[in-house]
């Protein structure tokens, strides 16, 4: 396993040393995110293990609102970088924002010794730094702006780990819709059978009740939520891969096929509630199909006002694989994981929360090489960086999302 904790330096000799070490990599914080000191020292440790020419990425987006502007790449020697090994062909792009429009490479070092300041001492001594006009030119001398055609393959590839099933499933519908447009094929979108809110939309059920949407997109990986044979290895937790979705009522049958033939590769189109979906399994080196009917009682709560509504609904047990919580990614060995360190979102309302320590090392420990990890951190550090392009990307964003609804007319006042 790997060691998380900093060793102090006996020496003088030893102390500089390990203080040279650490500003020759890049480690960078944001005083409003949510990593403690423990998980600033996990990341420092982790970054002393690699050899030399090892890169880590750190992409800074916002995700809850599904439009990440930015990134920052971390290295222990920027010209070590290959831009070779970087592929124009996995550039996460769909519906006008792309997930590399701001990319950047920045050096910014940190005195590790921050780490044994409290909170409000790391605080202030982190500000100082970010408000250092030499810091900040310093940064922007060394600002490249890495175009679509040099966006990293990992982060097409690979796998988010993230802490909350709401989470999880805003990261799974955004990467199945990057997966259907490149396999020419299309986001299935449903309601589970229900007890309770059939009258919502499937929009306004999605924002205050994710886990009740079912998604399916033909060949994407999945993942099987109850146990179908535990004395073969299929139980809860198998990789699976969608094969075909089920409808024995004919007008669904139809309304089904009318949805997907005038769709375009990755679009999400909202079909009937299906009977069950075919999934293919793999285990003991055989591949064979399974059925898998809505046989798993699942309960919940949505908002409402200030009404909270329980809701039971019947669900199938599978889902999309694009993203693992915590839990789930527990056991797995990865080539490529990309760690959600940003805000958590909880179906109504950012909250300030963190990853705990254990959290985060089971995600690290979980890639096989230090090469595939990522991690994901809040908008708010490019920011703080005051690095231009950032918050024009994202005014930008905005109002293209906001000029394609339809505007109010204003009457006259009698």
């Amino acid at each position: 396993g790997l060691d998380f904790h900093l060793k102090e330096s006996k020496t003088k000799e030893a102390k500089l040393a390990r203080q040279q070490t650490l500003r020759s990599k890049l480690v960078v914080i944001d005083e409003c995110s949510m990593i403690s000191h423990m998980h600033l020292k996990a990341i420092v440790n982790v970054l002393q293990k690699p050899q030399k020419g090892s890169r880590l990425l750190l992409l800074v987006g916002d995700f809850l609102q599904l439009q990440p502007v930015g990134a920052a790449m971390l290295c222990d020697n920027p010209t070590s970088l290959d831009p070779t090994a970087l592929s124009e062909h996995h550039s996460m792009a769909h519906d006008g924002y792309e997930l590399f429009r701001n990319a950047t490479r920045c050096t910014l070092s940190l005195d590790p010794e921050f780490s044994r300041y409290n909170d409000e001492k790391q605080r202030a001594a982190i500000a100082s730094i970010l408000q250092d006009p030499i810091s900040i030119k310093r940064v922007a001398k060394e600002y490249t702006v890495l175009t679509k055609r040099e966006s990293d393959t990992t982060w097409s590839t690979a796998r988010v780990v993230t802490k909350t099933n709401v989470a999880r499933c805003r990261f799974n519908r955004i990467l199945a819709r990057n997966f259907a447009k490149n396999n020419n094929t299309v986001v299935c979108r449903f309601m589970h059978k229900t007890t309770v809110l059939s009258n919502w939309t499937l929009d306004k059920l999605e924002q205050k009740l994710p886990t009740a949407v079912g998604y399916f997109v033909k060949g994407a990986p999945g993942i099987v939520n109850t146990n179908i044979a535990p004395q073969c290895g299929i139980a809860n937790g198998s990789d699976c891969t969608f094969v075909d979705i089920v409808y024995q009522n004919t007008d669904a049958r139809n309304a089904f096929i009318a949805a997907v033939d005038g769709a375009q590769p990755g679009d999400v189109v909202d079909v009937p509630t299906p009977d069950a979906i075919v999934v293919n399994i793999e285990c003991n080196g055989e591949s064979f199909d399974v059925v898998l009917d809505r046989s798993v009682a699942s309960h919940d709560a949505a908002k409402r006002g200030r009404m909270v509504l329980p809701h039971a609904f019947k669900a199938i047990p599978c889902d999309l694989a694009f993203s693992y919580t915590f839990h789930k990614a527990q056991g797995r060995s990865m080539l490529q994981l990309i760690i959600d360190l940003g805000s958590v979102f909880d179906g109504n309302a950012v909250h300030k929360g963190s990853i705990g320590f254990s959290e985060l090392y089971v995600g690290i420990s979980r890639a096989r090489t230090f090469d595939g990890v990522r991690l994901l951190l809040p908008i708010e550090l490019l920011k703080r960086l005051k690095i231009t392009g950032v918050e024009e990307a994202r005014q930008k964003a905005n109002q293209s999302s906001s000029s394609n609804l339809p505007r109010k007319r204003r009457g006259k006042k009698k």
